[in-house]
């Protein structure tokens, strides 16, 4: 697995930035997973209003067997 594959990873399985830095800490030099959880809060709001609302019903759906059944989380995520 490539430093990057690891960085999505912990991005798509954290609930927060901090948590995402610190499960990518080691992965990149600490000054450049700074600056790119600098970046992703900077842009977390346009995000949200661009792609999540639009598509939130969807996004609902296609999670709900995530939060029914956690044991399947490790498998989406997981490869």
């Amino acid at each position: 697995m490539m430093s990057v594959d690891l960085l999505e990873k912990n991005l798509a399985t954290s609930q927060t930035i901090q948590e995402f830095k610190n499960k990518s800490l080691g992965i990149i030099p600490n000054e450049d997973l700074i600056a790119f959880s600098e970046t992703i809060e900077k842009f977390q709001s346009i995000y949200h209003e661009l792609v999540v609302q639009p598509n939130i019903s969807t996004l609902e759906v296609d999670m709900l067997p995530i939060f029914l059944f956690p044991q399947l989380k490790r498998q989406y995520y997981v490869n």
